[in-house]
């Protein structure tokens, strides 16, 4: 099987997927997506490349012609940015196109299309983000959750532990992303008014204490909330560009509320902190902050602990994050937070430990400090049901299972060509972008039977010279 996969740098998950592709035995052609951020007057210009390309929607179509995959698979929107042409291409080349999501889907500018293409799907790794894209009328929506790579941690489980960590929480505070995403807000996405600039920290604050004093409120409808009580709000808060950042962000500040009081409510433990320097204001007089340690060597610090805390971001309303899955496969012991999706994955209290508040979280973290050998035991009963059931393997069969099941299948448009189905009314739009990009760049004859297609099936004009 060929696979495209555009990966983004550094993206350690992207790695994960390219070593279960080559589990499997695929054909890969990876695109290096790199960001490329430039401080201007009041904010960001964020441009894009795709292996040192700046014209990047030309050469992904030049090289995804002449490679013939029978899927290409986007992580996170990565290299979707500015309008989303790559469905397109997909389309006309009948190939199918995963954007699988590990993150909330509405955190995306450009990333959902008002009409499915028939070769393209999101995967999602919550049933509430599943949900939420079905109720808006995408149709090829799959569910497929995180899991892990084997090869990334399996070493660490055979290092004998030196213990060097009582209690450890790895996370960074999400700041720097906050800052990076408003400087982007700043730029003038929407028109942003100054009044609107001087008060967006006030709102940050007021969505993110919203969120996390309220159980059951999200970004989304805290936003909704504060569009309809702000006058003058809503034609920035709802623009395309701004409002999935505000998500972003407001998911952000809310969640490190909620991992710095779950963290504090830990005593009688030396608690120790992977993640930056934001931190240290906010914790517990008696834990330490040490830096961040890279996803490469991260199994160190989970198996050295003796028990490692997980607290998951408000965006994930059933499922589990990351080191649900990394943790017991380094070999380390993890508390987690339950999610109802949880029962899915695991045996709870056999193969993971799970807490409700942070009361609970306290209570648990003594007993097992005091309880090496239970530790042990679900180290090892949940290393070994990760192993068999959750590898990103695994995944991506289930993935391919769940494609074949919407009938989303490689087509037979030979290189050089494009597509003589009819294709979907709400691509035209992407289309016209398409050929008109196509055609600047050279590509005169596809920017020409482009724009014949859409003539016979869509109405909008044709680029023919």
């Amino acid at each position: 099987m060929r696979v495209c996969v555009l990966k983004y740098r550094p993206n350690g998950i992207a790695q994960d997927l390219l070593d279960a592709l080559d589990e499997l035995g695929s054909t890969i052609r990876v695109f290096d997506v790199a960001q490329c951020r430039t401080e201007v007057r009041g904010g960001v210009r964020i441009e894009y490349t795709v292996d040192g390309e700046t014209d990047t929607v030309p050469y992904l179509y030049r090289q995804i012609d002449s490679f013939d995959p029978h899927i290409i698979l986007v992580l996170n929107n990565q290299g979707m940015e500015g309008n989303a042409l790559l469905y397109a291409i997909a389309d006309l080349k009948e190939i199918p196109l995963v954007n699988w999501y590990f993150d909330d889907p509405e955190f995306f500018p450009d990333s959902l299309l008002s009409a499915d293409p028939a070769f393209v799907c999101y995967a999602v790794i919550d049933d509430n983000h599943a949900d939420r894209l079905r109720a808006r009328g995408n149709r090829n929506v799959v569910l497929i959750p995180i899991g892990v790579n084997r090869r990334r941690f399996e070493k660490y489980a055979q290092i004998p532990s030196t213990h060097e960590y009582q209690v450890t929480f790895v996370g960074k505070s999400g700041q720097t992303h906050i800052n990076q995403i408003r400087k982007e807000i700043e730029t003038g996405m929407g028109g942003i008014p100054d009044s609107m600039r001087r008060g967006l920290d006030a709102i940050i604050e007021q969505a993110a204490l919203r969120i996390h004093t309220n159980p059951g409120m999200t970004a989304r409808t805290v936003l909704d909330e504060i569009i309809a009580v702000t006058p003058g709000f809503a034609q920035f808060g709802d623009h395309p560009q701004v409002r999935p950042r505000l998500l972003s962000i407001f998911d952000f500040k809310a969640s490190f509320s909620l991992r710095r009081d779950t963290i504090n409510s830990v005593s009688n433990a030396e608690v120790t902190i992977i993640g930056d320097h934001f931190w240290q204001p906010y914790l517990h007089p008696t834990a330490r902050l040490l830096p961040s340690v890279s996803y490469d060597q991260i199994g160190t610090v989970y198996r050295n602990s003796d028990v490692n805390i997980n607290v998951s971001r408000y965006q994930l309303i059933e499922s589990v994050n990351q080191r649900a899955f990394d943790v017991p496969v380094a070999g380390g012991f993890l508390l987690t937070d339950y999610k109802t999706g949880i029962d899915k994955l695991f045996d709870p209290g056999r193969e993971i430990i799970c807490y409700t508040d942070g009361a609970d979280l306290d209570d648990k973290v003594n007993y097992y400090l005091a309880h090496p050998e239970k530790r042990q035991s679900v180290i090892e009963q949940g290393r070994e049901r990760i192993l068999q059931d959750h590898t990103y393997a695994k995944r991506l069969i289930s993935l391919l299972t769940e494609l074949d099941k919407l009938g989303i299948r490689k087509g037979s448009v030979p290189p050089g060509e494009i597509t003589q189905r009819k294709l979907a009314p709400g691509l035209g739009e992407k289309l016209e972008k398409l050929a008109g990009v196509l055609e600047k760049s050279g590509q005169t004859e596809t920017a020409r039977r482009i724009g014949q297609k859409l003539d016979r099936g869509t109405g909008h004009r044709s680029y023919t010279r």
